[in-house]
């Protein structure tokens, strides 16, 4: 049976699957499941199925999304189903190095759009990034993009966009890097 309980839980945890960030702000949130464990966005969009299924069973197989939250503070909060980190919006590990070697050298980058923009920076990137100087991007992911975070391929689309784009920028080329803003990387593998 659905209770305005129940019903109010779809719609955060559908709304967290769509807007993977907190606007105002770009913060970044998860699901607070009923065994008290964390979910990142990610994982909340590819299981749907078992969490729909076990908030409107009620059940408490660890599944049942109770909550959507954002990640304050917490450097160290890790998804429990693929085991990544869940960013925090104030306590960033800036002093660490990167164990996984993925993180990019920003001083060869420049800031695109400050995390201001919250979920509407693949919007802004669309409507203001000049096609000429991007590669990689098709005319149906701009169109996507351009539509906003309404269109539920929205954030897959800019994700792809993420990983495919290239831009260049008075004779340098580089990559996008969105880390609740996003920069243009030089140098960095094309």
């Amino acid at each position: 049976m659905f209770t305005p309980e129940t019903i109010a839980t779809f719609k955060a945890i559908k709304d967290l699957v769509r807007n993977p960030y907190a606007w105002p702000g770009g913060y970044p949130r998860f699901a607070i499941m009923s065994d008290g464990e964390s979910l990142c966005p990610a994982c909340c969009k590819n299981e749907w199925p078992l969490i729909a299924r076990a908030i409107a069973d009620g059940d408490s197989s660890g599944w049942r999304a109770v909550a959507d939250a954002v990640n304050w503070e917490d450097p160290d909060l890790i998804c429990a189903h693929c085991s990544d980190r869940i960013p925090s919006a104030y306590a960033e590990r800036d002093d660490e190095p990167d164990p996984d070697g993925d993180e990019p050298d920003l001083s060869k980058a420049d800031l695109l759009f400050d995390s201001n923009r919250g979920q509407y920076i693949p919007q802004h990137f669309a409507q203001e990034i000049a096609r000429d100087k991007v590669t990689g991007v098709s005319d149906e992911q701009y169109a996507i993009l351009e539509e906003g975070p309404d269109n539920e391929s929205y954030w897959d689309v800019w994700t792809e966009v993420e990983d495919s784009a290239v831009l260049t920028s008075e004779g340098k080329t580089g990559r996008l890097y969105h880390d609740g803003d996003v920069w243009i990387v030089y140098g960095e593998s094309v």
